[in-house]
């Protein structure tokens, strides 16, 4: 009966509306994360999902007009909400609700 409760609870999210309200940028703010190089829209430096062990590592690449990430030591990749889902775990309705708390907005919900 839980597991049909929580299917219910993910239909809540707007995950278009969340897609278009909070950037991948917004989410390596929270991240701290720290480009060691930048290229325009690219970034590169250390992974803040594996931790990586060096602050002058480069595995993980972003390109903030796409809105997407890569890390090539770890090969998580994806878009802004599976980068939450993969630094903040848990299911992505979990992930999402945590962004939103961590960047102190309510979540779009579908009507």
């Amino acid at each position: 009966m839980q597991h049909h409760d929580n299917r219910q609870r993910v239909g809540l999210i707007d995950y278009a509306a969340l897609r278009q309200e909070v950037g991948i940028e917004q989410v390596l703010v929270i991240l701290e994360f720290r480009p060691v190089v930048r290229k325009g829209p690219q970034l590169r430096g250390p992974c803040p999902i594996h931790k990586s062990s060096s602050a002058t590592s480069r595995s993980f690449s972003v390109n903030l007009d796409r809105g997407v990430y890569k890390c090539f030591g770890c090969g998580s990749e994806g878009t802004t909400l599976d980068l939450c889902q993969a630094a903040f775990g848990g299911t992505l309705y979990e992930a999402a609700i945590d962004a939103c708390q961590r960047l102190g907005i309510e979540p779009p919900r579908r009507k």
